[in-house]
């Protein structure tokens, strides 16, 4: 049985519940008003940063890059007057590294305009002429660009392939011309120019159109040393050969 005393203090918390709940909706509401104009605020603030001529990049700086252009870079990128705040780092480096001349590159924005790019190219390891077009190739066979290179070893492949970059080339003559190009004229072979044909493999073209079949680059050493005794033959006869064959160690061959 409820004292008088009980039902005045339930008395007093149901007429002290509606202010309590008229309280926390109003705390709610100030809450929701605020972040309303925070948010507001915001982006007041982002389109105003995206509007200001002192965040759209002036600025373009390549680091690394020789064998692709720093204006094909550019181009690619196409970031010239963009927001810096815009600028997609991970999504060009994609782009650019779709280029198979590029092995790795970074591209980081800097406040307040400009983007830096650093590129990591792939090394050519040889020169590769087929149909009438010269490539760089790296060491797996990669063709990365159209072009020369005075310092690299040739291969001359009148059968071809001539792949486009990105395409490859045979790596076996790769691993022979960057290991025999170089020493061509202490081999015996001045003079000579190293050819590809995918039917016979690697051959020198001597001075005078002698031909020596080296076939693969495996056994290349022993290879050498019977071409060495061939020759010898030869110097001690006062003869020459148009053909040398030792592409088959077990019965190397000349005419």
């Amino acid at each position: 049985m409820l004292s008088t005393s009980d039902y005045r203090e339930r008395d007093s918390r149901a007429k002290g519940t509606p202010r309590a709940i008229r309280r926390f909706l109003g705390l709610w509401l100030f809450a929701k008003l605020i972040a309303v104009a925070v948010l507001a605020g915001g982006f007041a603030l982002g389109a105003e940063v995206a509007g200001a001529r002192q965040f759209q990049v002036a600025d373009v700086i390549i680091a690394g890059s020789e064998l692709v252009g720093a204006e094909d870079i550019a181009a690619t990128i196409n970031v010239g007057g963009s927001n810096t705040f815009a600028v997609r780092g991970r999504r060009l480096e994609r782009i650019l590294r779709a280029d198979p001349a590029i092995e790795s590159v970074s591209v980081q924005a800097r406040l307040p305009s400009t983007v830096e790019v650093f590129v990591h190219e792939r090394a050519p390891a040889v020169v590769w002429e087929a149909a009438g077009r010269t490539l760089l190739a790296d060491d797996t066979g990669l063709a990365l660009r159209d072009g020369a290179r005075d310092d690299l070893p040739v291969i001359h492949a009148p059968d071809g392939p001539a792949p486009d970059p990105g395409g490859r080339v045979d790596v076996d003559a790769v691993r022979m011309a960057r290991s025999l190009v170089p020493r061509l004229d202490s081999e015996g072979m001045a003079g000579g120019q190293l050819e590809y044909r995918p039917s016979a493999g690697a051959s020198v073209i001597l001075p005078g159109s002698a031909r020596v079949a080296l076939g693969t680059a495996e056994d290349l050493e022993d290879k050498l040393a019977a071409y060495r005794a061939i020759r010898g033959l030869l110097e001690q006869k006062r003869s020459r050969a148009e053909f040398i064959d030792v592409r088959f160690l077990e019965r190397p061959y000349f005419r």
